[in-house]
């Protein structure tokens, strides 16, 4: 996801307040990398330091935001700071999901020029986030122009996730409207980022993980795709992609 920042190279300084950096470290980074590298938790926080120097300052120049143009001419910032804030590797913890990291972690984002966040209903982070954004835009700082939100529904369940409320999709039900339950999660991002569209709307997950039906997938993620193009077509979302 954050992959395009290697194609700037900037040189490493520090674009951020000293306690911004380490509050969007802690909230984000070396969690993330320690889960998926695996590096010693010393090495991990370094490194992930380095990494948000880095695609911080690329993501933006002064008040000029890098894009990529998509396949219907929108300019999509490059890089998006992403929101699903958790414990994944201590133990000792509660594993899972902790949107509350939001509270500090976006706010030093918006701070340091960030514009795009990655969320997803399944992470319960989209109504921190919505919050985060709607303080900004009381404030004056930001409009809603200014920022790219993507996100993403269709989720299958998960045991970390809030399923009850229905916020996965059993893939595996012989008798699921699966259309009308994409539906429901589309306007419930809506309702939690408390925003009028979504810039890019993502398919999470393109079918069951532990199932060997693709003929039930394949049928599955083309109903979704339909609703996506529904959506674009009604402009609650700008871009859709998987």
């Amino acid at each position: 996801r954050f992959g395009v920042s290697t194609m700037f190279r900037p040189p490493l300084r520090t674009v951020l307040p000293s306690s911004d950096m380490s509050t969007m470290v802690r909230c984000f980074g070396s969690a993330q990398l320690s889960q998926r590298s695996e590096l010693p938790s010393r090495l991990a926080a370094r490194t992930s330091l380095h990494v948000q120097r880095r695609w911080l300052h690329a993501a933006h120049d002064g008040k000029k935001q890098h894009t990529l143009k998509l396949e219907n001419g929108l300019p999509v910032p490059v890089l998006g700071y992403g929101c699903s804030f958790g414990n994944w590797t201590d133990s000792s913890k509660w594993i899972g999901f902790e949107p509350e990291a939001g509270w500090a972690a976006i706010p030093a984002a918006l701070r340091a020029g960030v514009r795009h966040f990655d969320t997803a209903l399944f992470y319960d982070s989209q109504r921190v986030l919505g919050h985060c954004l709607g303080q900004a835009f009381q404030r004056g700082e930001l409009t809603r122009s200014d920022i790219w939100i993507t996100t993403k529904v269709g989720h299958p369940y998960a045991p970390h996730g809030s399923n009850a409320l229905g916020k996965s999709l059993d893939w595996t039900n012989p008798d699921i409207d699966i259309q009308h339950e994409v539906r429901r999660q589309i306007e419930l991002c809506l309702d939690e980022l408390m925003l009028g569209y979504i810039d890019m709307l993502v398919l999470h997950w393109p079918g069951q993980w532990d199932t060997k039906n693709e003929a039930s997938n394949r049928r599955l993620r083309k109903e979704v795709w339909e609703v996506f193009e529904e959506y674009y077509k009604l402009g609650k979302v700008r871009a859709v992609g998987v």
